[in-house]
């Protein structure tokens, strides 16, 4: 919905943003400016996985690492990624921040 002001209602909203860039250019206080005028979650990787890999069953052997900066692998991403996605059904619009903490290749 669109009101008079032009301005899209949140709950209206359907997707996900992904601010991407070099280190130190504002990524992080340009989404969470966004989040909070837009009124949307912010979906941070890093804190999934925390919560994911506290849920009973999972393997904990995704979580292991041998990067020096602790970057999580393509599979893990993949997988916690797909777990996000669904999820994120009921969130309707989502900014993703920090995105991918996964090592490029």
């Amino acid at each position: 919905m669109i009101d008079g002001s032009g301005d899209q209602a949140a709950e209206d909203l359907q997707g996900c943003l992904a601010v991407v860039g070099p280190p130190a250019v504002g990524k992080s206080s340009l989404v969470e400016q966004l989040a909070d005028a837009m009124s949307v979650e912010v979906f941070r990787l890093r804190e999934f996985a925390q919560a994911y890999r506290r849920r009973p069953g999972v393997d904990q052997g995704l979580f292991a690492s041998t990067d020096a900066l602790g970057w999580y692998t393509d599979h893990t991403v993949a997988i916690l990624l797909k777990e996000a996605f669904q999820e994120a059904s009921r969130l309707g619009c989502w900014l993703l921040k920090a995105f991918p903490a996964a090592q490029l290749s």
